[in-house]
């Protein structure tokens, strides 16, 4: 243990105090210690002995109301708090002042009424504890003091006054008392009756007599306090606490000195607080129904004014929108949204598609989307040029055959298609000047498109400029049509040059016999020339195959006329079959006849085979002529095909600029879709958070009543229960015996008291006056401790050394001829300040002896030294030139020679200085022995002529020795101290 002081003389020392300190400061003042403990101990004997005489009553309780809050049960038994707040609250309960109200006012408990006679001092206190501890000690059960009883009784007491009061009632002879009210009370003194009412200024009682013993002039004093001050007094004698094994119990209990109001006063407090429970109750289930209600008329009203707003709102969108619900419209806007998106993608590769679209590199397109007119009608235009192309083809290398038979009619078509082309290509030029100058409200420039009679441009002008001051309407219709007249001659200009530009590609000729044809008619009549061209092949080959059968005389001419079906070649096989028939009778002709018949058959023979070769002849003729046919209706097909893959082609690319700017005007219209859905779904939050805000301010609502309904349910139901659960257990019963004082423990506190208090004392004294030098406090303090010298050690037994005083003496001699700090002079001039200290040179200078050292001790002290003539004194004070030295055991030594009061300044004197150094060097150690006290001048004017210093102390204090403190900080001077037990100085 540590204590820290400072010093009032010196603000940067501090005083230090071990717990050793203490314990030798105790061991000192032990009998005033005990003189404190003894003295503290009878009065708290006495203090038990004068206490009143109280009977304890007691009684449980169970208590099952829930009072924690809103913390759950198990969190509080969890921390552990628990019992702690049930025993608060309960007993706050049963101590309030609502509680002992009603139990004061039901008990008449605000006044005391006593007999003079029975009224108690110490002295009766004194005895009576006495005996209830003798009777608590013997444990003896048969009651040791009597009851109270009063003669009267007290009921009906009403006092409202602030200032306790003590009334006198002295019993009259006609049965009535008179009442004396002290003399600065507000009550006046007056006569009272038996059983009637006494009323006065604050103060109203009724006396009723329970004794017969009553006598005239008897004294009864009653003390009457405000209510307040009772109940706080009652509060303070009724205890409450919870049983620890059953934390829902109760343990009531109430001190007084009447047995039977004590057991009575417990019973009836419990009975009030059992109808205080049932109050709070009652007043509790009024209090949540009222707000219960209060609570859901203004949920009902805030929720009343938010669906009007929203209504309000609701009726302003739902033009709009055309929906009630956000999440309906939100799921209506969303699956718009993805459809348009959906559409506007689709838009986008129909647009990429649509522009790569050539009828050149594509026979077949296939549309992103499903059921869309696009790929049927773009597929039926490939598909029917694709047919075009192929016969296109077939058609070229046909006539590519042809083509070297009619040289001369190709270069001069190829002349005329040139400057046809050429004429065509001037027109478009010519077309685009009036439609640029037409469009800039400028008059045409001449060409040779405004004089061609064929177009109708000039006429269009003259009528447009008639028009436009007559009729401005007419005129701006007429504009309109004359622009799409334009359009129509570019259109044609332009598959006109394209049929110009196909002529001279594919080496055709223009036809004028067939000019005007349809491609449908041109297939018909080449369809028509083929079949006629194979008849007459067919027909030639049947005439030479007859012709060679012919030359065949067997051969049947008769089998021609299934063949040969015109009327020459049928009269002529009908003339030749005759003679073949004739011929055959030859037993009815003569051979002249046969031979007749045969020439003539050869003559037919001969006429047939020239009316075949004519035949075919003029098939051949024919032949040519058809096939000449063919070739041109080839020519015109292939002419027809060009124009109408051209005009295919312009209808595809129409379709597909027409498509091309349908899907841009579509892409702009889903943008503009989907921008408004944007717009419509930015206020959708909005309206989303104000339907969610009714939803959960409905929920809200619901919840919080059906919360509140059963809370309030819960809170009563429980309630109830704990009204009814909540009940004594264990009635008190009037005790027997009064409460035994604790004379033993109360002596055992006042003697603990009384040490304390009487070590607190010493130790305060002794920490003013100064603290006595120790071991520790001086190591505490920085100072070295050489060690402490025992008590046998300070008797005089130095011939039985200890060895614990053996090694104090060796550090001792340690330290002292140890070097100073940062220093190699050598240490050989000891000084040793024994005060009241035993002499220890001698056994200090024996180990300098056992070491081999020459050794000299100084006895320096003059105060109790024997005279000599030949001593330090005698030399000191000049009388002798050197002192004279003495050998012993210990070494040599010089001896103080008498005694003397100027030793101080003896000491300090030159003389003392030249023998200090003419004995250094003579000897290896000087050891001055001093019996001088540490704070004496002696001691002070002996340091300056040492190296070390040896201190013994023993009862000087820490603050006397500042000057050592000094001396061991200047470097110059090694201090030790020897501690020296006090006890046996």
């Amino acid at each position: 243990m540590r204590l820290e002081m400072s010093k009032t003389t010196d603000k940067d020392d501090k005083l230090l105090i071990t717990s050793s300190d203490i314990l030798s400061l105790f061991r000192r003042s032990k009998k005033r210690i005990l003189y404190f403990s003894l003295f503290f101990g009878v009065l708290g004997v006495l203090f038990t002995l004068i206490r009143p005489v109280v009977y304890n009553a007691e009684a449980t309780f169970r208590e099952k109301s829930n009072k924690s809050g809103n913390i759950s049960t198990s969190l509080i038994e969890l921390l552990g708090s628990d019992s702690n707040t049930q025993e608060n609250e309960a007993s706050s309960l049963f101590k309030s002042r609502k509680i002992l109200q009603d139990v004061v006012e039901k008990l008449h408990l605000q006044g005391h009424l006593q007999q003079d006679c029975e009224m108690e001092g110490w002295g009766s206190n004194i005895k009576n504890n006495l005996l209830i501890f003798k009777r608590a000690f013997f444990k003896s059960s048969n009651p040791v003091l009597p009851d109270i009883h009063c003669p009267i009784q007290l009921s009906s007491l009403n006092y409202s006054g602030e200032i306790p009061l003590t009334l006198t009632i002295t019993i009259n002879d006609d049965d009535s008392f008179h009442v004396k009210a002290p003399s600065n009370s507000k009550i006046t003194e007056n006569k009272g009756e038996f059983e009637l009412p006494f009323i006065s200024n604050q103060l109203s009682f009724t006396l009723t007599k329970v004794s017969d013993k009553l006598k005239p002039s008897q004294t009864f004093f009653l003390t009457v306090k405000p209510l307040v001050a009772t109940c706080d007094e009652l509060s303070k004698k009724l205890e409450v606490e919870t049983v620890k094994t059953d934390k829902g119990v109760l343990k009531l209990s109430y001190m007084d000195r009447d047995r039977h109001r004590s057991s009575i006063f417990i019973n009836t407090t419990m009975e009030c607080y059992q109808n205080y429970l049932k109050k709070n109750h009652d007043r509790l289930a009024l209090i949540q129904i009222d707000y219960l209600q209060d609570r859901q008329n203004q949920l009902g009203e805030k929720l009343a004014d938010l669906m009007k707003k929203h209504a309000d709102f609701l009726k302003d969108d739902l033009f709009n929108s055309g929906f009630v619900d956000s999440n309906k419209e939100m799921d209506f806007l969303a699956k718009s949204q993805h459809e348009y998106r959906d559409k506007l993608l689709a838009n986008e590769l129909e647009l990429k598609r649509l522009e790569n679209v050539q009828s050149s590199n594509y026979v077949y397109y296939d549309s992103y989307r499903l059921h869309e007119g696009d790929s049927q009608t773009i597929n039926t235009v490939l598909t029917e040029i694709r047919h075009l192309k192929q016969r296109r083809d077939g058609l070229e290398i046909e006539l590519q055959k042809k083509t070297a038979l009619k040289k001369d009619s190709l270069h001069f078509s190829l002349d005329k298609q040139l400057d046809e082309l050429k004429e065509t290509q001037q027109h478009m030029v010519d077309l685009q000047d009036v439609m640029d100058r037409f469009h800039q409200n400028l008059p045409p420039s001449p060409s040779l498109l405004l004089s061609d009679p064929r177009f109708l441009i000039q006429d269009w002008f003259e009528r447009l400029n008639d028009l436009e001051n007559i009729d401005p309407v007419e005129w701006q219709k007429s504009r309109e049509n004359f622009l799409y007249y334009l359009g129509n001659l570019e259109r044609l200009f332009s598959v006109y040059e394209k049929i110009l530009q196909t002529r001279l590609t594919h080496q055709q000729n223009s036809s004028g016999e067939y000019q005007g044809i349809n491609l449908k008619i041109a297939e018909e009549l080449y369809v028509d020339y083929s079949k006629r061209l194979i008849d007459l092949e067919a027909t030639i080959r049947q005439n030479l195959f007859f012709i060679t059968q012919m030359e065949n005389e067997n051969f049947e001419i008769t089998s021609l006329s299934a063949g040969l079906i015109d009327p020459i070649s049928q009269e002529m096989i009908k003339k030749a079959s005759h003679l073949v028939l004739t011929l055959k009778d030859q037993n009815n002709q003569s051979v002249k006849e046969q031979e007749r018949l045969k020439n003539e058959l050869a003559l037919q023979r001969t006429f047939l085979t020239l009316h075949l070769k004519q035949m075919i002849e003029l098939m051949e003729l024919n032949k040519k002529l058809i096939n000449e046919k063919i070739y041109v209706l080839q020519n015109v097909s292939l002419e027809l095909i060009h124009q109408q893959m051209s005009l295919l082609e312009n209808t595809l690319k129409d379709y597909v600029e027409s498509r091309l700017e349908n899907l841009r005007q579509e892409r702009v219209l889903i943008r503009q879709h989907l921008r408004n859905i944007h717009k419509e779904m930015g206020g959708l939050p909005q309206k989303w958070v104000a339907e969610q805000q009714i939803d959960q301010e409905l929920q809200t609502n619901r919840l919080i009543v059906e919360e509140i309904a059963k809370m309030v349910e819960s809170k009563n139901i429980s309630h109830n229960l704990e009204m009814i659960q909540s009940a004594p257990i264990d009635l008190s019963v009037t005790p027997v015996h009064p409460v035994t004082p604790k004379l033993i423990p109360f002596a055992l506190l006042g003697s603990l008291f009384g040490g304390m208090l009487g070590a607190g004392l010493t130790l305060g004294s002794t920490l003013k006056k100064g603290l006595t030098i120790s071991q520790d406090n001086l190591k505490l303090l920085g100072h070295h401790v050489s060690g402490v010298l025992s008590s046998s050690y300070c008797e005089g037994f130095q011939n039985m050394i200890f060895n614990d005083d053996l090694e104090t003496l060796r550090r001792l001699r340690s330290f002292l001829v140890s070097p100073l700090e940062g220093s190699s002079i050598k240490i050989n001039k000891l000084l040793l300040i024994e005060g009241m200290g035993p002499d220890y040179s001698s056994d200090l200078a024996n180990l300098f002896v056992k070491k081999g050292k020459k050794i000299i001790r100084i006895l320096l002290n003059f105060g109790q030294a024997e005279t000599s003539s030949n001593g330090l004194l005698q030399y000191l004070e000049g009388q002798i030139e050197f002192p004279s030295i003495e050998k012993t055991v210990y070494g040599d030594q010089i001896v103080a020679g008498g005694m003397s009061r100027y030793s101080a300044e003896l000491l300090s004197s030159k003389p003392f200085e030249d023998l200090i150094q003419e004995l250094q060097k003579q000897y290896d150690y000087i050891i001055g022995v001093s019996p001088a006290f540490p704070i004496s001048a002696e001691a002070e004017s002996l340091i300056p002529l040492f190296n070390s210093v040896a201190v013994s102390v023993s009862k000087e204090k820490v603050e006397e020795l500042d000057f050592y403190a000094r001396l061991s900080r200047d470097h110059k001077h090694k201090v030790t101290f020897i501690v020296v037990d006090s006890d046996m100085i």
